[in-house]
């Protein structure tokens, strides 16, 4: 009796569960035109263009919102956040300012993904270029970082070495001042 009880109540569980895991993606709409990219990035191909008002399927976007994985009319693809809105308390916001409230869940992005959905597209064979544009945007400002670092240790080095002469050079006078008033000279004969 009691598993006959427990199975019952577990299907009614799983009826009331079945609307809301239907409902995992988002709808959002589009503020204005906008070309749909092949990753989160405008240097991305464009793999489609979306109209103004379009209803937009969002999958999750990267923190920040910035970027949302989409889709429109069956095409696949990375969208701006700050271009979709959402219904909120019976308005339209933005997707970035809101997000908190919006019903996507926070992702990230790798090549895989072309690999689920754009195997067709002729920029597919090229997706090592895009990939390693990033790569080495990240390793330029790497390298950027590290000689503003070697430079500003450049400069503090310089620094304290001219401190360090300075020093001599006012004991080397203190030296000279001393030598020349106990050898009798006058403070001003010893002063230059």
């Amino acid at each position: 009796m009691k598993m006959r009880q427990f199975l019952a109540a577990a299907s009614l569980l799983g009826a009331l569960l079945v609307p809301s895991l239907a409902s995992a993606q988002s709808v959002a709409y589009a503020v204005g035109g906008m070309n749909m990219r092949a990753g989160p990035g405008v240097e991305y191909p464009v793999v489609a263009i979306v109209a103004a008002g379009s209803a937009v399927n969002v999958y999750g976007c990267i923190s920040g919102a910035v970027w949302c994985d989409s889709s429109v009319q069956g095409v696949r693809g990375w969208l701006g956040g700050e271009r979709l809105e959402f219904v909120y308390s019976g308005r339209r916001v933005l997707v970035p300012s809101y997000y908190t409230y919006f019903r996507a869940p926070v992702i990230s992005f790798d090549f895989g993904y072309w690999d689920r959905y754009y195997t067709g597209r002729t920029f597919y064979r090229d997706r090592s270029r895009y990939g390693d544009r990033r790569a080495e945007r990240r390793e330029d400002r790497q390298d950027a970082r590290e000689e503003r670092q070697e430079d500003r240790q450049d400069v503090r080095q310089e620094r304290q070495e001219d401190r360090k002469d300075t020093r001599v050079e006012r004991r080397d006078e203190r030296g000279d001042r001393q030598r020349c008033l106990d050898r009798g000279g006058t403070a001003a004969q010893c002063r230059q």
